[in-house]
Formats: C-alpha cells, structure tokens, sequence
C-alpha cells in the first residue's frame, strides 16, 4: 500500500511538472504606422487571448468604393459589427482565455498560456494616435515563449482614421 501511495505522488509530480513546463508566455507590442513613418505606441489598450476567430467581412482598398465617405462608411460599419461580435463572445467561458492591458509603451503579457490556437484581439472603440483600431492575430503557443508584434501589416481591417 505504501509503495502504491508513493507511485502516485511521484505521478502527481510528474504530471503537474510537466503542465508547468509546458505552459508559455505570449509578449507583444501594438503600435500604428502613421503616414510619417513614424509609430505611436497604444499605451493602456486591453487585449484578449481568445479561442475562436470571428468573421470578419474583407474591405476593398478605398479606391474600390464611389468616393472616400463610402469607403469610411464601410469600414466603420465593419468594425461596429466586429465590436458588436466580440461583446456577444465576451462573458462565454470559452472565448476569453486572458485579459490584460498595454503599459505606456504599448508592451503586453501573457502568461502560462497552455498550448492550443489562440487569437490576439485588441476591438473597437481601441484608438490609437486618432485611428481605430481592430486586430484578431492568429498565434499558436507550443513549449516556447512568443513574442508577436500588432501593427498596421497586420490588422484584421484598416485603420479608420477620425479627423
């Protein structure tokens, strides 16, 4: 009896070891590239780790669309129907796997991320040096650290800038 005792504490060890090492961290930086060239950082965004992508209707360039105020329309559209989806996903117990926001230079931090598919969500009405943001990064976290950084080349939809 004893000796079984032991086998199973060994296990218990073994197991719970191995679930930490497994577990990784998942760092970023967001940030947008403004016409300049030059990048403003999002300071105080919240960020999701979520389970499950959204659809996300694909916009034409803007000179696909009649004139500018159609093409800012669309957009707009579109990132409302993506807050609208996120806030329906939020309180799921499923979706949200963890929360956090950016500090002052736009860093951020997941940690002991299990291994699985993952999305990297920052939502309208997220603005970043007067343009809305919205980014859904597909990552996958295995036995290693990632660091991933969200910028305009890879956004979920364009930037609407509010003048």
């Amino acid at each position: 009896m004893q000796a079984v005792r032991k086998i199973f504490y060994v296990l218990v060890i073994i197991l719970a070891t191995r679930s930490i090492a497994l577990a990784s961290d998942v760092r970023g930086t967001i940030g947008v590239i403004l016409k300049s060239g030059d990048i403003k950082y999002g300071a105080k965004v919240d960020v999701y780790l979520t389970t499950k992508e959204l659809s996300v209707l694909a916009m034409g360039s803007e000179s696909s669309y009649n004139n500018p105020y159609d093409y800012k329309k669309a957009l707009l559209d579109s990132l409302l129907t993506v807050f609208k989806q996120v806030q329906g996903e939020i309180n799921t117990a499923d979706y949200v796997k963890q929360l956090t926001k950016t500090d002052l230079s736009g860093k951020f931090s997941f940690k002991d991320v299990s291994p699985g598919k993952y999305f990297i969500v920052v939502t309208f009405p997220t603005t970043i040096a007067m343009h809305k943001v919205f980014w859904q990064l597909p990552v996958v976290v295995e036995n290693k650290d990632i660091d991933v950084e969200l910028s305009n080349d890879n956004m979920a939809l364009p930037p609407y800038y509010e003048r």
